[in-house]
């Protein structure tokens, strides 16, 4: 619900998916139907957003006003 402060939701095939409220001040979704273990998407606003890929352990993608951005590859490991 939009004013709750979170929501969990649990999927068939992932051991959980948490959404936050949309004031919260993230967002963690984790994937379905993907290799990786957990998809997290922080809002529009904050300093990071992390994307876990499909194939590879995780992909970080960092907001537009951040100082870096730092892309894995799909097929690269940590």
């Amino acid at each position: 619900m939009k004013n709750s402060k979170n929501r969990t939701i649990f999927d068939d095939n992932s051991e959980n998916r948490t959404i936050f409220a949309d004031n919260s001040e993230n967002r963690t979704i984790l994937a379905e139907n993907y290799n990786s273990k957990n998809r997290t998407i922080f809002e529009d606003k904050s300093e990071n957003r992390k994307i876990f890929a499909d194939i590879s352990e995780n992909r970080t993608i960092l907001a537009e006003n951040c100082e870096h951005n730092m892309i894995f590859e799909e097929k690269q490991q940590k």
